[in-house]
C-alpha cells in the first residue's frame, strides 16, 4: 500500500509538470472515493462479525443439546445382566465340577474292585493276550521303523541333492533377476510419463465414481431402513410365541406333576391290594396271577408317568430354546436398527468423501515430477547388487558336493540294525506260544466281564468329560461375553467424554473467533471513519489553497487544488489500508469460526456413533452370557442322570468278574515278562535305526542349511536389486507410493468414498440379512410353540392315563371278593403243583449302534434316515414292538424320533454353531415288554473332530481397462457373500494369482466388494486370482476363483506432424527482430500426444527453442533476433505416451530491419495496473503444464480475447473474465478446476475457485485492480 501511495504522489507531480503545456484548467478531486471504498471495508467487516456470531451461537446450541445419557444407561444395564448370567454359569460349573468328582470316587470304587477281581482273571488273560498282539505290533513296527529309517537314508540322499540343486538354481534365477532388475532401472525412466498420465486418468475416474457411489449409497439407505422396520415386527412376532411356550411349558409341569402322584398312589394302593388277596386267596398260583395283573397296571402308571416327566422336560427344552430364538430375534432388530444409522451415516461419509476427490488430483500430478531425479542412483545400486548375487551363486555350487558323502554309514547302520529286531522277534515268540495257550480259558471267562466293567466306567467318564467340557466352554463363553461387556459399557463412557470435551473445545473456539470478528469489525469502522474525516479536512484545506492562488475554473486554482490534495492523500490513503486490514481480519475470524462449528458437528456426529456402537456390542455379550447360563445348567442336569446309571452297571460287572480271579495270574505274568523283554531289545534296535536316520537327516539339513544361507544372500542382493529399482521407481511409482500418500491424502476422498458406499451396501446387507434372521427366529418360536403345545397335550394323556389306571386297582380286589369262593379253589390248588415258572424270562439285551451321521454346526435340519440292515434284521427277529427312550444329549433345539412303523429315524431343529457329539439311547421292547434290544443313536458335527469338505466357487469380475488402477471395486456376488457369512469364514488367503508385478486384487467380506489395485499393462490378457476362505477353525471351506481380462489392443498409427503455415511479423523492436508464429497439426501415436520444443535454427547454425508442451493442434509465437535478415529453419517436434517422436521443418525468410532515429511524442497515461490471463493444464513434463488457448469475454468489451493475453485496466476497477466450461481436448473434453491469482509482488499464488454458471455453461472471475495482477486458471479432462 505504501509503494501505491508513492507511485500515486508522484503521478500526481508528473501530472502537476505536464498541466501547464496541455493547458488544462480543471481538476478532478479523487480523495471522496478513498472515503467510499473504506465504508465499504468497514460495512464488509461487520457483515462478517455478525456471520461469526450467528455461527458461535449455533455452536453454543449444539453443545447444549448434545446428550448420550439413554445409550449409556442400555449399556450399564447390558453390562450388568451380562456379570449376573457369568455368576450363574459359574454356580452351574461348580455343581458340575462337584458331581464329576463324586462319580470319578464312585467309579474308582468299582473300577478298584473290578479290578481286583475280575482283571485277576481277565486282565491276566487280557494282559497276556494285550502283551502278545503288543508284542507282534511292536516287532512289526520296529521291522518297519528300521526298514523305513533305512529307505529314509536313501530318500535324505536324494532329497538333500535335489534341494541343493533347486537352490543353486534358485541362485542362477537371483542372479538372472538381479540382472534384470539393473535393466528395468534404465527402462523404467520412459515409462514415467506413462505411468503419471495414468494416475491422472484414474485419478479423474475415481471422482466420477465417487460421486455415482454417493447416489449409491442414498439408495441403500433408504432400503436398510425399510429393513430394519420388518425386523422390528419379526421380533415382536417372535416374542409373541415365546411367551405362549412359556404357557404350555407351565401346563406340561403341571400335568407332570399329577402323573407322578398317579404313580404314587398307584404304588401304594396295589402292595394293599396285593396283601388283602394273599390273606384271601389261600392258592399261591391264583395269587400270582392276579398279583401280576395288579403289578401290570402300576407298570402302566409308571409309564404313564415317565412319558409326561419326558414331555415336560421337552416343553421346558422348548420354552428355553424359545426365549432364546426371540432374544435372537430382538438382538437381530437392534442390529438392523444399528445398521440402518449406519448406512445413513455413511452416506454422509461418501458425499463428502465425492467432493474431496478433484483437489486430490493436482497433488497427485505433482508428486509425478520428483520421479525422474532418482533413476540413475537406483541404477548404479542394482548393477552393484547384481554382482553380489553372482557371488552367492558360486557358494551355493561348493556346497553341493558335500552332502551326499554324510548319509552312507548312517544308511548302513539302520539295515543292520532292522536284522537284529528280526532275529529277536522271532525267538520272543516261539518261548510265549506255549504259555498263551495255558491261560487262554481263563482268559474267555474274565474277559466279558472285564469289558462289562470297562465299558460302564467309561460310559461314566465320557458322560463326566463330555458335561464338564460343556460347562467348561459355557464357562468361558459366559465369562469372556461378561468382559466383552463390561468393556463396551466402558468403552461407551469413554467415547461420550471424548466427544462431549471435543465439542466443547469447538465452541469455545468458535465464539473466540466471534469475539475476535466483532473486534476487527470496530477497527475497521473506526478506521473508516477516521479516512473519512482526513478527506472532509483535506478538501476544505485544498479549497482554500486553490481559492488564494486563483480563482474558480483557472489553471492556477486547479493546480493549487491538485497540489493540496496530492500531500493530503498519504495520510488519507494510511487509514484506508488499515481499515482493509482491519476488514480482512474479521472475515477470517469468520471463516475460523465456520470452521470450528464444523468440528464441533462432526464431532458430536462421531461421537454418538460410538457411544451407540458400543451399547450394541455391549448387549449382544449380555445376550450371549443368558445363553451360556441355559447351555450350562442343561448339560448339568444330563451329564448327572447319565453317570448315575453307568455308576450302577460298573458295579454290577465288578461283582461278577471275581470268580474268575486267581486262575490265570501266573501265567500271564510269565508270558508278560517274555514279551516285554524281547520287546525292549527290539525297540532299542529300532531306536539305534532311528538314530541313525536322525543323523543322516541333520546332516542334510546342515547341508541344505548351507545351501539355503547362499540362497538368502543371492535373494537378498536380488532383493536389494530390485529395492534399487523400487527405488528408481520412487518417481515412476509416485503414483504407487508417492500415490498411496496421494491416495491416503489425494486419495483418500476416493477410497472413503468407495469404502462409504460399501458400507452403506453393506450396512443395507446386513438389514437385511438381519431382518431375515429375525424372521427365521420368529420361525422357529412358533415351531416350539407347536412342540410345546403337543407335549403338553402329551402330559395331559398321560396325567389321564394314570389317573384311570390307579381306578382299575380297588376294583380288582372288589371283583375278586365278589366272583372267586376260596373254598371252591381249594382242591384245585391241592392237585395242580407247577414244578417250573409259569412265565418264562426276558432274554439278555443286545447292544446295537447306529451311526445316524453328521450334520453342519449352526444349520437347520430336517432329516429323515431309514434303518441301517443290521437293525432292521434285529427287530424282526427279536419281535420288537415297541421302543422307551432311556437317555439323550441331544442340546435344546434338536430333537429326535423313533418311527419304528415305518423303520425310520427323524433329527430336526437347530444345530448349535459350536458344534459337538450328542447320543440317544432307546430300549426296544418285544410283547413281553422285555429290552431286547438297547439301541444307541450318534449324531455329530465336524466342529472338533475334521474339516468338511472344501466347495469351489467362481467369480467372472469382468473386462478392466488397461493402466492404473488406484481403486476399481466390484460387489461381490450377493449368492456367494450370503454363503461366506453364513458360514463364519474368518480368513481371506490368496492362494495363487497371475496377475503381473505391482497389481493385486484382494476380497473385502466386510464391505462385500473386490479391490483391484496397480498397473495393468498388457491388453487382451487374462488373470485369474485364487483365494483359499477359512473359518475361525482354521479350516479352508471354500476355494474363490476370481477371473478378469484387459480389452484387446488396437493398433496404434504412426505419428505424424506437418507445419500448417508460417506467419512473420517485422517488429524492429531493441528486444527483438520478428515474431515468427508457427501453426501446426501432429497426428497418430499412443495417447496423449503433445508438440514441444518449437525451435528457430539461425543461418549460423544456433538455435533458439521455445519450451513446453503444446497440444497437438495449435500455435506459438517465437520471437527472432536477426535484423540484419535472413533465412531461418522453423523446427516443431511432436511426442507421444509410449516415447516416441517426429520432427517437422519449413524455412522461411526474414527481411532486414532499417534503424530510424525519430523520437515519439512524450505520452502521460492515466494510472493502471496490468492483468496478465493464462489457461494452464498440468502435465508431468517439464515445465509441468500445457499453455492452452481459450477464448475469453473481459467485462465491458464486445470481442473475445484468447489466452495468454495481458491487459491494462484502471486503478480500483473491478473486471469480470469469463471463460468457456468445456473446451475440445482429451477424450471428453476439458473444464475448469480452480484458478491460481498473483496480487502485486506476490510470489506465491491464492487458489480460488470461480463461479459457475451451469445454464450458461461459462465460468466466470471477478478481480479488483488494485495493483498488478496474475491469472493462472486450470483445466482438467473430463472424465466419462
Amino acid at each position: 500500500m505504501a509503494r501505491t501511495g508513492k507511485f500515486f504522489v508522484v503521478a500526481c507531480l508528473l501530472a502537476g509538470v505536464f498541466i501547464p503545456a496541455l493547458g488544462q484548467t480543471t481538476h478532478q478531486p479523487f480523495l471522496q472515493d478513498v472515503a467510499a471504498l473504506a465504508q465499504a471495508q468497514a460495512a464488509a467487516a461487520a457483515k462478517a462479525a455478525a456471520q461469526a456470531q450467528a455461527v458461535a451461537a449455533s455452536a453454543q446450541k449444539l453443545l447444549d443439546e448434545l446428550s448420550v445419557a439413554t445409550l449409556l444407561n442400555a449399556a450399564s444395564a447390558a453390562s450388568a445382566q451380562a456379570q449376573a448370567a457369568a455368576q450363574a454359569v459359574a454356580q452351574a460349573a461348580a455343581r458340575a465340577e462337584a458331581e464329576a468328582k463324586a462319580m470319578a470316587a464312585a467309579c474308582a470304587a468299582a473300577s478298584a474292585q473290578a479290578q481286583a477281581s475280575a482283571q485277576a482273571c481277565a486282565a491276566a488273560a487280557a494282559k497276556a493276550q494285550a502283551s502278545a498282539q503288543a508284542f507282534a505290533t511292536a516287532c512289526a513296527s520296529a521291522q518297519a521303523e528300521a526298514q523305513a529309517s533305512a529307505q529314509a537314508c536313501a530318500a535324505a540322499d536324494a532329497e538333500a541333492a535335489a534341494a541343493v540343486a533347486a537352490i543353486v538354481k534358485a541362485c542362477a534365477v537371483a542372479v538372472a533377476e538381479a540382472e534384470a532388475s539393473a535393466a528395468a532401472c534404465a527402462a523404467a525412466s520412459a515409462d514415467v510419463q506413462a505411468y503419471a498420465k495414468a494416475t491422472a486418468e484414474a485419478l479423474a475416474r475415481a471422482e466420477a465414481a465417487a460421486y455415482a457411489q454417493a447416489q449409491a449409497a442414498a439408495a441403500a439407505v433408504a432400503a436398510a431402513r425399510a429393513e430394519a422396520a420388518a425386523c422390528a415386527e419379526a421380533a415382536a412376532q417372535a416374542s409373541a410365541f415365546a411367551k405362549a411356550v412359556a404357557s404350555a411349558n407351565a401346563y406340561a409341569k403341571a400335568q407332570a406333576a399329577a402323573s407322578a402322584q398317579a404313580y404314587s398312589q398307584a404304588r401304594d394302593t396295589a402292595q394293599v391290594v396285593n396283601q388283602r388277596i394273599r390273606d384271601v386267596l389261600p392258592c399261591v398260583t391264583v395269587v400270582g396271577e392276579i398279583g401280576g395283573t395288579v403289578e401290570a397296571v402300576v407298570t402302566a402308571v409308571a409309564k404313564a408317568s415317565a412319558a409326561a416327566q419326558a414331555a415336560a422336560q421337552a416343553t421346558a427344552r422348548a420354552e428355553a430354546w424359545a426365549l432364546a430364538q426371540a432374544e435372537a430375534a430382538a438382538a437381530a432388530q437392534a442390529r438392523a436398527e444399528a445398521q440402518a444409522a449406519a448406512c445413513a451415516f455413511a452416506y454422509g461419509q461418501a458425499q463428502a468423501a465425492a467432493q474431496a476427490v478433484a483437489q486430490a488430483r493436482a497433488k497427485a500430478e505433482a508428486e509425478a515430477k520428483a520421479a525422474a531425479s532418482a533413476m540413475a542412483v537406483a541404477y548404479s545400486s542394482a548393477q552393484a547388487q547384481a554382482q553380489a548375487c553372482a557371488a552367492a551363486y558360486a557358494e551355493a555350487q561348493a556346497v553341493a558336493a558335500a552332502v551326499a558323502k554324510a548319509i552312507a554309514s548312517a544308511k548302513a547302520s539302520a539295515e543292520a540294525e532292522g536284522r537284529a529286531i528280526a532275529s529277536a522277534c522271532a525267538t520272543a515268540q516261539a518261548s510265549a506260544s506255549a504259555m498263551a495257550q495255558a491261560i487262554a480259558t481263563a482268559k474267555a471267562k474274565a474277559e466279558a466281564q472285564a469289558a462289562a466293567c470297562a465299558q460302564a466306567c467309561a460310559r461314566a467318564d465320557a458322560s463326566a468329560k463330555a458335561m464338564a467340557s460343556a460347562v467348561a466352554a459355557a464357562k468361558a463363553t459366559a465369562e469372556a461375553s461378561a468382559s466383552a461387556a463390561a468393556s463396551a459399557y466402558a468403552k461407551a463412557q469413554s467415547a461420550a467424554s471424548a466427544m462431549s470435551t471435543a465439542v466443547a473445545a469447538a465452541v469455545a473456539q468458535a465464539q473466540a473467533q466471534a469475539a475476535a470478528a466483532a473486534a476487527a469489525a470496530a477497527t475497521a469502522q473506526a478506521e473508516a471513519n477516521a479516512v473519512a474525516a482526513a478527506v472532509s479536512a483535506a478538501s476544505a484545506s485544498a479549497q482554500a489553497s486553490a481559492s488564494a492562488a486563483g480563482t474558480f475554473g483557472s489553471t492556477a486554482y486547479a493546480q493549487a487544488y491538485a497540489q493540496a490534495e496530492g500531500f493530503a492523500a498519504a495520510a488519507v490513503l494510511a487509514r484506508a489500508q488499515a481499515c482493509a486490514q482491519a476488514a480482512v481480519q474479521a472475515q477470517a475470524a469468520a471463516e475460523a469460526a465456520a470452521s470450528a462449528y464444523a468440528a464441533a458437528q462432526a464431532a458430536a456426529q462421531a461421537g454418538v456413533q460410538a457411544v451407540a456402537q458400543a451399547t450394541a456390542e455391549a448387549q449382544a455379550s449380555a445376550s450371549a452370557c443368558v445363553a451360556a447360563q441355559a447351555q450350562a445348567e442343561a448339560q448339568v442336569a444330563v451329564g448327572v442322570a447319565a453317570m448315575a446309571e453307568a455308576i450302577t452297571q460298573a458295579h454290577a460287572a465288578a461283582y461278577a468278574a471275581a470268580e474268575a480271579a486267581v486262575s490265570a495270574y501266573v501265567q500271564a505274568v510269565a508270558c508278560v515278562e517274555v514279551y516285554a523283554s524281547a520287546q525292549a531289545e527290539a525297540l532299542a534296535h529300532a531306536r539305534a535305526a532311528a538314530l541313525a536316520q536322525a543323523q543322516a537327516e541333520a546332516h542334510v539339513a546342515v547341508h541344505v542349511q548351507a545351501a539355503a544361507t547362499a540362497l538368502a544372500r543371492a535373494a537378498a542382493a536380488a532383493y536389494a536389486s530390485a529395492t534399487a529399482f523400487a527405488g528408481a521407481q520412487a518417481s515412476a511409482q509416485a503414483c504407487v507410493r508417492a500415490l498411496a500418500t496421494a491416495e491416503a491424502e489425494a486419495y483418500a476422498s476416493a477410497q472413503a468414498c468407495a469404502v462409504a458406499l460399501a458400507r452403506a451396501e453393506a450396512s443395507a446387507t446386513a438389514a437385511a440379512e438381519a431382518r431375515v434372521r429375525a424372521a427365521a427366529f420368529a420361525d422357529a418360536c412358533a415351531e416350539a410353540l407347536a412342540q410345546a403345545q403337543a407335549m403338553a397335550q402329551a402330559c395331559a394323556g398321560a396325567a389321564a392315563t394314570a389317573s384311570t389306571s390307579v381306578e382299575v386297582v380297588p376294583n380288582i380286589e372288589a371283583n375278586i371278593r365278589t366272583f372267586i369262593d376260596p373254598n371252591c379253589l381249594q382242591p384245585t390248588c391241592e392237585q395242580y403243583v407247577p414244578t417250573a415258572p409259569t412265565t418264562p424270562g426276558c432274554p439278555a439285551t443286545r447292544e446295537v449302534a447306529w451311526d445316524f451321521g453328521q450334520v453342519t454346526a449352526g444349520s437347520s435340519v430336517n432329516t429323515t434316515k431309514s434303518f441301517p440292515a443290521d437293525l432292521t434284521s434285529a427287530i424282526a427277529s427279536l419281535g420288537v414292538v415297541d421302543a422307551a427312550r432311556v437317555s439323550s444329549t441331544l442340546p435344546a433345539g434338536l430333537s429326535f424320533e423313533l418311527i419304528l412303523g415305518s423303520r425310520q429315524g427323524r433329527l430336526q431343529g437347530t444345530v448349535p454353531r459350536d458344534g459337538g457329539r450328542w447320543t440317544i439311547v432307546y430300549n426296544l421292547l418285544d410283547r413281553n415288554k422285555c429290552p431286547v434290544i438297547r439301541l444307541t443313536i450318534s449324531v455329530y458335527t465336524v466342529t472338533t473332530t475334521q474339516c468338511p469338505q472344501l466347495t469351489g466357487l467362481k467369480w467372472d469380475f469382468g473386462e478392466v481397462n488397461t493402466g492404473l488402477h488406484l481403486l476399481t471395486t466390484k460387489a461381490i456376488p450377493s449368492a456367494d457373500l450370503s454363503r461366506f457369512r453364513s458360514a463364519g469364514i474368518a480368513r481371506v488367503t490368496t492362494i495363487s494369482s497371475n496377475l503381473p508385478s505391482g497389481a493385486a486384487l484382494n476380497l473385502d467380506l466386510t464391505n462385500g466388494v473386490g479391490i483391484l489395485t496397480g498397473t495393468l499393462p498388457t491388453a487382451g490378457a487374462n488373470y485369474e486370482v485364487l483365494f483359499g476362505l477359512f473359518d475361525a477353525r482354521n479350516c479352508e471351506l471354500f476355494r474363490y476363483s476370481v477371473s478378469l481380462r484387459t480389452p484387446v489392443a488396437t493398433r496404434v498409427p504412426d505419428l505424424a506432424v506437418q507445419i500448417v503455415r508460417v506467419a512473420v511479423e517485422k517488429v524492429c523492436e531493441k528486444d527483438y527482430s520478428h515474431l515468427v508464429t508457427v501453426y501446426w497439426q501432429a497426428s497418430g501415436g499412443t495417447a496423449p500426444i503433445y508438440v514441444g520444443p518449437v525451435s528457430l535454427v539461425y543461418p549460423n547454425g544456433t538455435t533458439q527453442a521455445l519450451m513446453g508442451s503444446f497440444p497437438a493442434s495449435g500455435s506459438a509465437g517465437v520471437r527472432a533476433s536477426l535484423s540484419s535478415g535472413g533465412k531461418v529453419t522453423v523446427r516443431v517436434q511432436a511426442n507421444d505416451a509410449a516415447g516416441r517422436t517426429k520432427t517437422a521443418e519449413q524455412t522461411v525468410e526474414l527481411e532486414t530491419c532499417l534503424q530510424m532515429g525519430i523520437i515519439g511524442p512524450i505520452i502521460v497515461r492515466p494510472l493502471g495496473y496490468t492483468l496478465e490471463v493464462y489457461a494452464r493444464r498440468q502435465v508431468m513434463v517439464t515445465p509441468g503444464y500445457e499453455e492452452l488457448k481459450v477464448p475469453v469475454r473481459v467485462s465491458g468489451e464486445t470481442e473475445d480475447r484468447v489466452t495468454p493475453f495481458t491487459g491494462t485496466f484502471t486503478a480500483g476497477s473491478t473486471i469480470t473474465l469469463r471463460f468457456p466450461g468445456r473446451i475440445a481436448g482429451g477424450a471428453y473434453g476439458r473444464g475448469p478446476l480452480y484458478y491460481d491469482e498473483w496480487v502485486g509482488d506476490a510470489t506465491t499464488p491464492t487458489r480460488k475457485t470461480g463461479t459457475w454458471d451451469a445454464r450458461r455453461e461459462y465460468y466466470s472471475i471477478t478481480v479488483t485492480m488494485s495493483a498488478k495482477v496474475k491469472i493462472v486458471i486450470w483445466y482438467q479432462d473430463i472424465i466419462g
